[in-house]
């Protein structure tokens, strides 16, 4: 969605105060956005939190924008576009990782953000218990934005703020980003970056979160314990008889 207006091009053009976006992921996607503006915004999520705050403001929680996502504008942002306007609003993203690949159209205006694009509120931004890979920080260094346990590959030398820990992406798989719930929310690998829970593996089909010789027992077990039907009626011949796949 977009707002010629204002320039914000994302999934869902706004959120407002009471707005949720839970278990959402982004991938193999582009994201553009050539409107000419130091506010012109492109995000995976939503282009701009919109509304006055009412409690605690909106959320976005276990999301994530997967590496395969090209998001550009001339003020980029993996998560949300633009936040603000000078007036009160809010918003929390918990639970989620970026790694998508941020260009600025406009070399003169804002850089490029992992998580929030713009941000112009004069209210709390909180950014909880996630991770960004990428040439990017988190978002707009301001005393606006409260960090809590989050991790990045970016060492930027001016952004040095308490709640974010630098390390190599490297450094980031299995359990090394300390903090993070790998009980209930994240999946970890000691060869990968973790993942969220409730996106399930491709490959893992007992669902017990890993990719390993067990699923491959459980396809055996599925062909020897399922038969095929050949189905002949299309062709007028009479129905043949049930073969067991372990037969064939």
């Amino acid at each position: 969605a977009a707002s010629e207006k204002k320039g914000r091009v994302s999934l869902f053009g706004s959120i407002n105060a009471k707005g949720r976006i839970e278990n959402l992921g982004i991938a193999r996607s582009y994201i553009y956005n050539g409107y000419d503006n130091e506010y012109a915004s492109a995000s995976a999520f939503a282009g701009e939190r919109m509304g006055w705050t009412d409690g605690e403001g909106p959320v976005i929680s276990n999301c994530y924008v997967d590496y395969t996502v090209q998001i550009s504008a001339s003020c980029p942002g993996g998560f949300v576009g633009y936040v603000g306007n000078n007036v009160q609003r809010k918003l929390t993203i918990a639970y989620c990782y970026s790694r998508a690949q941020l260009n600025r159209v406009v070399d003169n205006h804002s850089p490029a953000y992992s998580f929030v694009g713009c941000d112009k509120s004069i209210g709390t931004v909180k950014i909880e218990n996630c991770w960004s890979v990428g040439d990017y920080d988190f978002a707009k260094k301001t005393e606006e934005i409260i960090f809590t346990n989050c991790f990045t590959d970016y060492e930027s030398t001016a952004f040095n703020v308490s709640g974010i820990a630098v390390l190599s992406e490297n450094e980031m798989f299995g359990r090394n980003m300390v903090g993070l719930n790998f009980d209930d929310i994240w999946r970890a690998a000691d060869t990968s970056l973790p993942q969220l829970r409730k996106f399930k593996l491709k490959g893992d089909v007992n669902s017990d979160g890993y990719i390993n010789l067990l699923d491959l027992e459980k396809i055996k077990e599925y062909l020897y314990d399922h038969t095929v039907q050949i189905d002949c009626v299309a062709a007028n011949l009479a129905p043949s008889p049930r073969i067991d796949e372990k037969d064939v």
